[in-house]
């Protein structure tokens, strides 16, 4: 059978046995550590020395192999905690798939801001140029299920998270968007029901256009701004890279004084905008179900790293009042025209690295349309 290591000497005292476990453990996961794999095992450069085997809180382990016994063949010991570890995080290496956006890649970048914004907003990080926040930023296609080709026709998710430093006030914002600048609904009530309708049809489990566009048509034409874009070039990017991001609803910037101001966002490549055809689509579907992650790695592991420009759309509240403007600046199926609110950039983004762990970080990172700045970036209503 398996060897199992022999059972602790009973007479040695608490603290010293613990201590010779650990020292003994941290022997063995350095010297473990130290060994590098031949290139020839392989075919490629030989594998960097790894440092010593750790617990996920941060203790040395030394035998990985075998869990701890009443001898050598005696029964299992509970109290194993590095046993009981690795088995719990094997059993969530799995976590439940995304309702909508389970295909999605991410990259870690800094937003750099390039003027003051104090008199719009309290928030710290837009309050002089040159202030530096990092970012965690997600690409998704909306639809399709995780493993799904990428090159598909639909909205992509374009969601960055803007971890805030303490200097600048703390926090964390996620600004959660998509890459077309209008939606389908109105109201949030019905999101549940769009997403039933452009999933698989649950009796045959194959797409059915006919049950979107039956849910579609119900919105009284609610969904036709979306429709346009979302089957004109813009619904085929050619990358994540490619293509600009909009935060679709209204946020408000509260300034120190308290004074509230509508706002939209959009993110614009520094790439330009590059879509695909059907037909191109088809083609890199053929070849590479990944080609928008792997376009996104290969771009910033070469140091052609991505760049995009923050800009906003400001409506002052003397606006808001009932009558005062054609349409309602809070229905996410419009867009504000330019000339009521011209954008106005206010930062930049580049992306620099790529995640060490997919799984750990762009997996389950959770992207929260609540997590604002309060007294600084807000809700709308």
């Amino acid at each position: 059978g398996p060897h199992r290591p022999p059972p602790a000497t009973p007479k040695m005292g608490a603290t010293r046995m613990f201590a010779t476990a650990v020292a003994a453990a941290a022997a063995a996961a350095a010297a473990a550590s130290s060994v590098a794999t031949p290139a020839a095992a392989h075919g490629g450069v030989p594998h960097r020395p790894l440092g010593p085997m750790t617990s996920d809180v941060g203790t040395p382990v030394g035998d990985d192999r075998n869990t701890l016994s009443v001898g050598r063949s005696g029964a299992l010991l509970v109290q194993d905690a590095r046993a009981a570890e690795k088995l719990a995080r094997f059993d969530r290496e799995r976590i439940p798939e995304r309702v909508v956006h389970a295909r999605g890649v991410g990259a870690i970048g800094e937003f750099e801001a390039l003027s003051d914004e104090s008199a719009l907003t309290a928030a710290g990080f837009l309050g002089g140029a040159g202030r530096k926040t990092e970012v965690f930023t997600r690409f998704s296609n909306v639809v399709p299920p995780r493993g799904s080709p990428e090159a598909l026709r639909d909205v992509r998710g374009f969601s960055v998270k803007f971890r805030i430093p303490t200097r600048y006030g703390g926090g964390i914002w996620d600004l959660v968007g998509n890459s077309l600048d209008v939606f389908f609904i109105r109201d949030q009530i019905t999101f549940p029901d769009l997403v039933h309708a452009v999933n698989f049809d649950p009796v045959l489990n194959v797409p059915n256009p006919n049950r979107a566009f039956d849910f579609f048509g119900a919105l009284r034409g609610a969904a036709t701004n979306m429709l346009t874009a979302l089957y004109s070039d813009l619904g085929l990017p050619a990358n994540h890279r490619t293509m600009n991001g909009h935060s679709v609803h209204a946020y408000e910037f509260v300034n120190a004084r308290g004074k509230r101001s509508l706002v939209k966002f959009q993110w614009l490549s520094a790439q330009g905008i590059v879509n695909m055809s059907n037909e191109q689509a088809a083609a890199v579907r053929a070849e590479d179900f990944s080609h928008a992650t792997r376009d996104l790695y290969d771009a910033i592991n070469a140091g052609r790293f991505p760049k995009w420009d923050l800009q906003i759309q400001v409506l002052p509240q003397e606006l808001l009042k009932p009558g005062r403007l054609p349409f309602n600046p809070l229905d996410a199926t419009k867009f504000w025209p330019e000339d009521l609110a011209p954008f106005v950039a206010i930062g930049k983004m580049t992306l620099n690295r790529v995640p060490d762990n997919f799984f750990q970080t762009t997996e389950q990172a959770a992207f929260n349309p609540g997590a604002f700045l309060p007294g600084a970036i807000e809700p709308s209503e």
